[in-house]
């Protein structure tokens, strides 16, 4: 019984791994890392509307930019009426804006992330069917996969907050869109939801390395028990040694 009662967090395991991946390749791959608001200086409101609206429209003189690792969509109304969005590649887009080392360190975290992530989620299935012989294909294997994982998302995230802290919150635009005629200046900046799947996918790995733990707990309820007895006994053997090195 008790085995069977540990073969469910490590279907957990199988269940969250999936997730994660998923999460992790939905942000890769979607241009929301980043959204900001700009306006066109001089010619803005006090009481300027948010955008885009409830309508997705923009008001007048203001801009609406988001970005992901590779590229990213800007809208602008000059004061007139909106203009169609611009589609764009941040290696050209933001070159000068700050270093590309930045989304490149960020995608290969999250691609490392990725992979051990899938391996995690084939190894959770694995060890819910059957008990595997070798060492780094059973629980040992699932905390190594998880915590390659739980690091690599978690300098994902770090990279991003860092540019964004030190970078994004002065300025994302571009010199052609500082300089007249167009004027604009970053109003502000935030993380959109692309970049928060980096985090869910950080906890989700943390969450396998817990459910590795309670499978362990279960099917050897006498696990920690016998783990402080052991620590107990080593630290007797020392003490004792020291006795018979003083005498």
């Amino acid at each position: 019984m008790a085995s069977k009662r540990s073969k469910v967090p490590l279907a957990l395991v199988f269940i969250f791994s999936l997730a994660a991946v998923g999460a992790l390749l939905a942000a890769a791959a979607t241009p929301h890392w980043v959204a900001g608001v700009a306006v066109r200086q001089n010619l803005t409101d006090n009481e300027r509307p948010q955008v885009p609206d409830e309508n997705g429209q923009i008001p007048p003189f203001t801009g609406y930019i988001q970005f992901g690792l590779f590229n990213g969509e800007k809208i602008f109304n000059f004061g007139f009426t909106q203009r169609a969005p611009v589609y764009f590649s941040i290696f050209e887009e933001h070159a000068e804006v700050y270093s590309i080392g930045f989304p490149i360190a960020a995608f290969v975290s999250v691609l490392i992330a990725a992979i051990f992530g899938l391996v995690s989620t084939i190894f959770g299935l694995v060890n819910t069917i059957t008990v595997p012989i070798e060492t780094i294909h059973g629980p040992v294997g699932l905390y190594v996969w998880n915590g390659i994982g739980a690091v690599c998302s978690l300098v994902a995230w770090v990279i991003y907050l860092a540019l964004l802290l030190t970078k994004l919150t002065t300025n994302i635009l571009n010199k052609s869109d500082i300089d007249p005629p167009n004027n604009f200046r970053t109003d502000s900046v935030s993380f959109a939801y692309s970049y928060w799947l980096v985090v869910v996918a950080c906890a989700l790995f943390i969450l396998n390395l817990i459910c590795v733990f309670l499978a362990k707990l279960l099917s050897d309820p006498d696990f920690l028990q016998q783990r402080r007895g052991e620590k107990e006994f080593s630290k007797g053997e020392n003490n004792v040694g020291m006795d018979e090195m003083m005498y």
